[in-house]
């Protein structure tokens, strides 16, 4: 909502002549394309930093209760997740 408002007011901005080199189909694809691309890495941007710290400190935690056994069922589990993509 923010980013397509800050575009939006930008677009307003525009002089006569910039406006009329620019087709309205451009405008809308930066107003709504665009900004929503930029909301949405806004939204995931956490999820970069955090998940792999989550990763890391759950499969320590395993790996420290069972022992061998949670390093057996890591092991296993980066065997197999190449072989979910095909």
């Amino acid at each position: 909502g923010g980013v397509t408002d800050m575009v939006y007011k930008k677009l307003l901005t525009l002089s006569e002549v910039t406006r009329q080199k620019v087709s309205s189909g451009n405008v809308l694809n930066l107003a709504l394309n665009d900004s929503s691309r930029a909301s949405f890495l806004f939204q995931r941007f956490n999820h970069y930093w955090a998940i792999p710290l989550v990763l890391v400190v759950g499969f320590t935690l395993l790996i420290q209760a069972l022992g061998i056994y949670g390093l057996c069922g890591l092991l296993a589990m980066c065997v197999v997740m190449p072989c979910q993509g095909m």
